[in-house]
């Protein structure tokens, strides 16, 4: 049974040959280990939870971990994660996290940030972008799967009309070259570019975005069905959401602790010896994990 769509709408932006390439498809395992990356979109989705709660609900049958490692503003080239240290340091922090994870399944979604330095830079996001897979690729299982998630386009909620859809063009050349990345290397890729502006409430307003760029919670809550298939949520799975964002509270606070600086960072030297307590969080992921197996089982 197939679990994931590889395309949905805005196949127009493409060429014939790319619109009818939808393969290899993605099915979750028993005993996957999957990991968000990427930067605003993956970080807020952790809080509210609904796209791990639909892909948890959709393989109830399989034993599943999900590593949330998104970070607000982040590109292809870690420059969020430097912190105090140059993006190349963040970059191979971010690698060495995931080798220490050992995910084999990535969801990955970049280039809203890039698409915004213009055409012109596309070929060497394209380049870096692919450097990422290979790199993760590299330090982990050999046939780890990937799915790429295009960028979204952004609405004219705070911003004026014209400026996005200047955004917005530059956005769909780079979510083209995305999916011809993916369609090159045999991954699979899933088009979230109308993932905003497909809700509209009756007078007009954005029910799915506060700001015309990131998804609010129904904003998530919607566009977990979108793009991951019909997935019949209800109250009685409010529960489960709940143990999912807690557990992603946890593993936040663990890896990246408000006092990151002093813990790990260039000032450790002062309380890095607090940074032993971060093993503690491991017993309440523990704990989460384990009602998260309990809850989506159906009873």
């Amino acid at each position: 049974m197939l679990r994931l769509p590889i395309y949905w709408m805005c196949l127009f932006f493409l060429p014939a040959q790319l619109a009818t390439a939808a393969e290899p498809h993605v099915e979750l395992q028993d005993g996957d280990r999957v990991v968000f990356l990427g930067g605003t979109l993956v970080e807020r989705e952790q809080r509210f939870g609904y796209w791990e709660t639909a892909l948890t609900l959709l393989n109830a049958d399989r034993d599943l971990t999900f590593r949330n490692l998104g970070w607000s503003g982040d590109t292809v080239w870690a420059e969020s994660r430097g912190i105090f240290d140059s993006p190349a340091v963040g970059y191979r922090r971010l690698i060495e996290q995931v080798r220490e994870l050992q995910p084999n399944v990535f969801f990955l979604q970049y280039g809203n940030n890039e698409a915004l330095k213009g055409v012109a830079e596309l070929p060497k996001f394209l380049k870096q972008y692919g450097k990422l897979l290979d790199d993760l690729q590299a330090a982990t299982e050999a046939n780890a799967r990937f799915v790429l998630l295009s960028p979204t386009l952004q609405t004219p909620v705070i911003a004026p009309e014209k400026v996005v859809e200047h955004n917005n063009r530059l956005i769909a050349a780079y979510a083209k070259g995305i999916q011809a990345m993916a369609v090159d290397r045999g991954v699979s890729y899933i088009s979230a570019l109308n993932l905003l502006s497909r809700y509209q409430n009756v007078d007009g307003a954005n029910r799915a975005t506060d700001d015309g760029v990131i998804p609010n919670r129904d904003g998530f809550r919607l566009s977990a069905k979108t793009i991951f298939g019909e997935v019949k949520t209800s109250a009685e799975h409010e529960p489960l959401r709940q143990a999912i964002v807690l557990k992603n509270r946890y593993y936040f606070q663990q890896w990246r602790p408000q006092n990151i600086t002093y813990l790990t960072g260039f000032r450790k030297h002062e309380q890095g010896q607090n940074a032993a307590e971060l093993a503690e969080f491991n017993a309440l992921i523990a704990k989460q994990e384990q009602r998260i197996r309990e809850l989506k089982s159906p009873h």
